[in-house]
């Protein structure tokens, strides 16, 4: 399919085949910085996201290992009153 580039009707509106080429090429550089800058933010958040996560997974290590040797010493200690060991968690 063959396109006419020949003058348009308004010659404001006309451009050459060198403005439209400037013209392409400016907003191909604009959307490879848009590119670039989407990258690192994803990058970014990606990492975050890791850190947060191995943060999460450490806490939970830690409260499964405190509320376990809360279970094991309320099990284990003779002087303990309390009925339900869930309150020695309060």
């Amino acid at each position: 399919m063959a396109v006419s580039l020949g003058p348009v009707s308004d010659p404001g509106a006309e451009m050459t085949l060198l403005e439209i080429n400037q013209e392409l090429q400016s907003q191909l550089e604009q959307s490879k910085q848009d590119f670039r800058d989407l990258k690192q933010k994803f990058l970014v958040s990606e990492s975050t996201a890791y850190i947060l996560a191995n943060q999460l997974q450490k806490y939970s290590t830690e409260l499964r290992v405190s509320l376990w040797n809360r279970l094991t010493c309320f099990s284990q200690h003779p002087l303990c009153t309390e009925s339900d060991p869930a309150s020695l968690l309060a």
